[in-house]
């Protein structure tokens, strides 16, 4: 099985998309629920720190200590453990424990402890985990929050905001699940279209 399926399995794992018909789920917890919204004490589910972008064995790897001034792009993934500074364009997938200073676009983008300047938009998802941090703007299919974002927030399907997350800026999401203990300050918005 190659490396998008793989992900995009995962992904539909964690969000509880389903392809076959699957057993009755558990009786879930008593929630708060609003149409396309749902605020549930308690939501089960991987920690962030267990997701992660799967990288391919050759992506580009900018090693803690080290400086790229200048735009990267093409089809490759990145490793970003050091500093860039400049735009992150790929079809590839991202990871981020460094620190970045411009946009970054790509397939999958997962930002681990690492700190962001610029917006962040990837084609299937954005995973930010716990000690993150993005000053910029942040568009996906999927988005799962566990840092702290100082921007708006747009998820074409599902937008997770775990307990420890901080978003100031509006969430836009076909569905949304926020967990409690979660700070948001802005608006939140439910789209209910089919694009």
């Amino acid at each position: 099985m190659d490396r998008p399926h793989r992900l995009r399995d995962f992904l539909n794992e964690l969000f509880g998309v389903r392809r076959t018909p699957a057993p009755p789920p558990a009786p879930a917890p008593a929630c708060e629920h609003v149409p396309d919204l749902t605020v549930c004490p308690e939501t089960p589910g991987p920690s962030v720190s267990e997701v992660h972008s799967v990288l391919s064995p050759d992506a580009v790897v900018i090693h803690e200590g080290d400086t790229v001034t200048g735009p990267l792009g093409g089809e490759t993934d990145y490793s970003v453990r050091g500093c860039v500074n400049g735009d992150i364009c790929t079809a590839g997938s991202v990871l981020v424990t460094g620190l970045v200073k411009g946009c970054v676009t790509g397939a999958n983008i997962t930002v681990q402890g690492g700190e962001l300047c610029g917006d962040l938009m990837a084609s299937e998802a954005i995973l930010l985990e716990k000690d993150s941090l993005v000053l910029g703007k942040l568009s996906a299919d999927i988005i799962d929050i566990a840092g702290q974002v100082k921007g708006d927030v747009h998820a074409k399907s599902r937008a997770l905001i775990r307990s420890v997350a901080v978003l100031s800026g509006d969430l836009e999401a076909k569905s949304a699940l926020i967990e409690p203990g979660a700070a948001i300050e802005g608006k939140v918005h439910i789209t209910n279209c089919e694009n």
